[in-house]
């Protein structure tokens, strides 16, 4: 299937808007390149790259070749996916690469039909009331007056309003916990967003100690979800692969946007940590560890930043609580690392000595979280009951939910 269309390469001329339905695919999009009032010539065997960002964020880009004064595109679900307004150009580059002209184009992704078939009466009036408005905005385009332009972006007001209108079909509501569990979701509807919150994982049982090492891991390979309905042992699993070890942070599936947010590091009393003895005896302080811990210098921190160690106590940046707590460790305003181990530990040497028999792991919060763009994954809810769960810790889920079903969970129905 084609449908056709008109670009213009001169920013004083519009484009037409191009609208497709959700989840479209196989369809061709045929744009005429006009150069103001005319056809342009000579681009038979240019190359024309079409790029853009949905509306998500997540980005599309297609290629063909101009034939004929005009440009043709297969469409398929990486732009079609998402409903909404995407926003592209058309770049044209002449067969011996250099530049030639381009044009902005909107794309319309119109919601898709519930689940019966049909759409709301006042969808299908707002999608004929946008066609309608589309037909005079390409009429009135093709004048130039200054009139003529203020009546289209007037108008071009007017169908943004309609397709946000559009937009809200589906009220975007949120679950969360260990399982994110809510019983009015749309029928195979793309959820807006799945975020894990991954913890750091910590064998073992009781209080950290020498005597009691807990060693602390993270996550490496993938992350997994799932997603069931109200039988959970009958679920779908959507997994999304990690590049390397992640100790803590959020993973949006959907997004792809991984933030890390939390570091591991084992100390053996190498002389490259840099150890060094404090005024105060007893009290050992590391040279700067990276990546750069988070301030742990109050209660107010300590609780916001918690850091776990494999086998020593963790207490606030204080000399007499970390001595009241052997062995302990602590970090200060700066975000360095200190030591207590005991009363009689009162040298480098005997500190070092002690970490190469007891090496030392701590997991601490970073100063500044890094952010990774993974590749998302679409996750569609089911009619009524869901439950969303991730084998790196608890979810917090943004899904669209059924119209009736939401109205009657508001009323308690």
């Amino acid at each position: 299937m084609k449908r056709e269309y008109k670009i213009a390469l001169s920013q004083e001329y519009y484009s037409d808007v191009v609208y497709l339905s959700q989840y479209d695919t196989d369809y061709d999009i045929e744009f005429t390149v006009l150069d103001k009032y005319a056809k342009a010539t000579g681009i038979d065997g240019y190359t024309a790259k079409f790029t853009g960002t949905r509306c998500d964020g997540l980005g599309f880009t297609f290629e063909s070749t101009a034939s004929d004064e005009t440009v043709s595109f297969e469409i398929n679900t990486s732009l079609t996916a998402i409903s909404g307004t995407h926003k592209g150009e058309i770049v044209f580059y002449d067969t011996n690469g250099l530049f030639f002209g381009s044009a902005n184009v909107q794309i319309v992704v119109e919601p898709a039909a519930r689940k019966d078939g049909t759409i709301d009466a006042d969808v299908e009036r707002a999608q004929e009331i946008a066609e309608q408005i589309q037909e005079i905005v390409n009429t009135a385009a093709e004048e130039t007056t200054a009139e003529a332009r203020q009546i289209v972006a007037d108008l071009e007001e007017d169908v943004a309003d309609v397709k946000e209108d559009l937009n809200a079909v589906f009220v975007v509501d949120s679950a969360s916990g260990s399982v994110a569990h809510f019983t009015d979701g749309a029928d195979s509807v793309p959820m807006k967003s799945v975020k894990v919150n991954i913890e750091p994982i910590q064998s073992g049982s009781g209080d950290p100690s020498p005597s009691n090492v807990r060693p602390i891991s993270g996550h490496s390979g993938v992350v997994k979800v799932y997603r069931s309905g109200e039988d959970t042992s009958d679920a779908s699993e959507f997994s999304m692969a990690l590049n390397g070890v992640v100790y803590g942070g959020t993973l949006d599936v959907v997004s792809g946007v991984l933030t890390i947010d939390r570091a591991s590091v084992v100390m053996d009393g190498s002389t490259d940590e840099g150890w060094y003895v404090m005024t105060t005896a007893n009290i050992f302080r590391a040279n700067d560890i990276t990546p750069k811990p988070a301030s742990g210098a109050t209660a107010e921190d300590i609780t916001q930043h918690p850091a776990l160690s494999n086998h020593t106590n963790v207490t606030r940046y204080n000399y007499n609580l970390m001595k009241a707590a052997y062995p302990a460790i602590s970090f200060s305003e700066n975000g360095r690392l200190y030591l207590a181990i005991s009363a009689d530990t009162t040298t480098i040497e005997q500190a070092t000595a002690w970490l190469a028999q007891n090496n030392l792991q701590v997991c601490y919060y970073l100063d500044t979280p890094q952010t990774i763009q993974l590749t998302g994954v679409q996750i569609k809810s089911l009619l009524g009951i869901n439950n969303v769960w991730s084998d790196a810790g608890s979810v917090e889920v943004d899904y669209r939910a059924d119209t009736k079903l939401y109205i009657d969970k508001r009323l308690g129905v």
